[in-house]
């Protein structure tokens, strides 16, 4: 094996050597830390509440959030990031709209 010009004596080969593993083992052990310990600032918060689309807030439930005859799907731009409807509550025809309530899943809020 041929080794570079500035390593050509074994001298300069164990000082190496002895330099730096060293170095290398600080090295790694830093970034382990930095891997362990830091975590970075989660923004995401998520929550589950109901939506309420009807032409008469009177029709909705009281914990219900109103959303008028808008697209709940309006909400997602307004409220959070990312609007998830999972499961279908009520619905009824009447009205301008009718009267829709579901339980939605907001996650990432603004």
């Amino acid at each position: 094996m041929q080794w570079p010009k500035w390593m050509n004596t074994k001298e300069k080969r164990e000082r190496f050597v002895f330099l730096g593993s060293p170095i290398a083992a600080v090295c790694i052990a830093v970034f382990a830390i930095f891997k362990l310990w830091y975590q970075p600032e989660h923004r995401e918060a998520k929550s589950t509440f109901h939506i309420c689309r009807s032409e008469f807030k009177m029709d909705c439930p009281a914990d219900a959030l109103f959303v008028g005859c808008k697209s709940p799907m309006e909400v997602q731009t307004e409220e959070c990031a990312k609007l998830e409807i999972r499961t279908v509550l009520s619905g009824k025809e009447g009205n301008k709209c009718g009267t829709f309530v579901a339980e939605a899943f907001c996650s990432v809020s603004k």
